[in-house]
């Protein structure tokens, strides 16, 4: 399975397919494929007022609940897209000080041995 993530904003066609996993369909990837399971249905809009280690620690237990989901739908996805990268999308923009869901995700997937890049440029460093 080849898999990266990326901003909605930051992707260009050559990355790979596609893949929505926010909540929220960003309006210039409504036909994007989409991954449901790795939608934050259990954090989004629900624990905003905890911090993000909650977070993150509730959004890995719903993928540990939805395993066999999450992987049927990636599985599926490789699929219908041989030899393509898949690229896990969302709304945010990673700087260097932020966390996303699509990073937690790719966290989860890498301790069942996938490796998950984000393909977004790197954030500025001060000596930039």
């Amino acid at each position: 399975m080849n898999l990266a993530t990326c901003s909605y904003s930051q992707f260009t066609p050559d990355m790979g397919v596609a893949v929505g996993t926010s909540i929220g369909k960003h309006p210039r990837f409504r036909e994007a494929e989409q991954c449901d399971p790795l939608k934050p249905w259990t954090v989004f809009r629900k624990m905003d007022d905890q911090p993000l280690t909650v977070q993150r620690a509730r959004y890995w237990r719903q993928l540990d609940d939805t395993e066999a989901r999450v992987a049927a739908a990636l599985q599926d996805l490789t699929a219908r897209h041989p030899g393509q990268r898949l690229v896990l999308m969302c709304w945010e923009v990673l700087d260097g000080t932020n966390e996303c869901h699509r990073r937690w995700a790719a966290d989860w997937l890498a301790r069942r041995g996938l490796t998950v890049p984000e393909l977004a440029p790197a954030p500025p460093t001060l000596w930039d």
